[in-house]
């Protein structure tokens, strides 16, 4: 899990099977960081968010749904057997679901008691403001958010979360949505005894605030040194698996494993591979700083390597 913020501010916990990162000047958790947590594996919530949500009442749409009008409200519950794709703002007060993925981006995104649902992609969403009240699940897929500003009040559930923003993001916990996702992993099996007991911890919990602080970074490969230890790089070599990658722009970028040079094992050093098909290798996405997995990083409506044939600027929707 990579949060990324000029400041970060989290009321409650973070659970993720890898390690928590963040570059943010100041942050602020109240609640506990739990790493490495794969006990419990993936909650898994298809059948009871298409039982609640996506019935037959609610607006169906076969194969891919892409919208391109300045707003976009969406009062009902709907589903989309292929990507949806939305340009410009959306206000969203109900749920959407997608099989594959769901993009947003170009405008503000303000959803209300809502859901946002891949079955078998990822969530993008890349805006100037996004306000969330509810969940965002993509349990096979990344969920990246990317803003000026960030507000979430609920839960993310994804294999890897990237959060990028530009100036304050808040991340605080719903009740509701807990109460929903726990129903569900304990079966309504817990007793009255024990769920006193597991809110009286959360109250101890969220009493302390810990302040991420350190930010030497000792090889310069933009991970701090205390966050290298935990995630078992060097901190003293800015590239740990020497495949011409930086620690720092695999994790942050290329969400590729520092720690192997080939990480899906097909013979082909990961610099070499180009995962998004943009034109452009890792290592020079490493080099211009666009993302490795990301066709368009700057969301223009030309890829990366195309911007960089043309001559502009494929971090900058408007080059001149």
């Amino acid at each position: 899990m990579i949060l990324k913020a000029a400041g970060l501010t989290v009321n409650g916990d973070i659970c993720t099977a890898g390690v928590f990162l963040t570059s943010a000047t100041t942050a602020n958790i109240n609640g506990e960081i739990k790493e490495g947590n794969t006990s419990g594996g993936m909650v898994v919530l298809h059948d009871m968010l298409k039982n609640k949500y996506f019935t037959s009442n609610s607006i169906q749409y076969t194969g891919n749904y892409f919208y391109d009008e300045m707003n976009a409200n969406i009062n009902e519950s709907m589903y989309v057997s292929g990507k949806a794709v939305f340009t410009g703002s959306v206000a969203l007060n109900a749920a959407l679901g997608a099989e594959k993925d769901i993009n947003i981006s170009g405008g503000n995104i303000n959803a209300n008691n809502s859901v946002l649902y891949s079955e078998s992609g990822d969530i993008e969403l890349r805006c100037g403001q996004v306000s969330i009240s509810g969940l965002v699940y993509a349990p096979y897929g990344t969920v990246i958010i990317t803003a000026d500003n960030i507000n979430i009040n609920g839960t993310i559930i994804a294999e890897s979360v990237v959060i990028d923003c530009t100036s304050w993001a808040n991340i605080n916990y719903n009740s509701s949505i807990a109460q929903m996702i726990g129903g569900i992993e304990n079966s309504g099996e817990e007793d009255e005894g024990k769920i006193e007991d597991k809110e009286q911890e959360e109250e101890k919990e969220n009493d302390e605030t810990v302040i991420v602080d350190d930010k030497t970074d000792t090889d310069k490969d933009g991970i701090a040194d205390v966050y290298e230890e935990r995630l078992g790089t060097d901190p003293n070599n800015a590239d740990t698996d020497g495949d011409s990658l930086s620690d720092g722009y695999e994790l942050l970028y290329g969400f590729t494993n520092p720690l192997s040079a080939d990480e899906d094992g097909d013979g082909v050093n990961d610099s070499d591979e180009d995962f998004d098909g943009d034109g452009l290798t890792d290592y020079q996405e490493s080099i211009y700083n666009t993302y490795s997995i990301v066709a368009d990083t700057d969301e223009d409506g030309l890829t990366d390597g195309e911007e960089i044939t043309y001559g502009t600027n494929p971090l900058d929707t408007d080059t001149d």
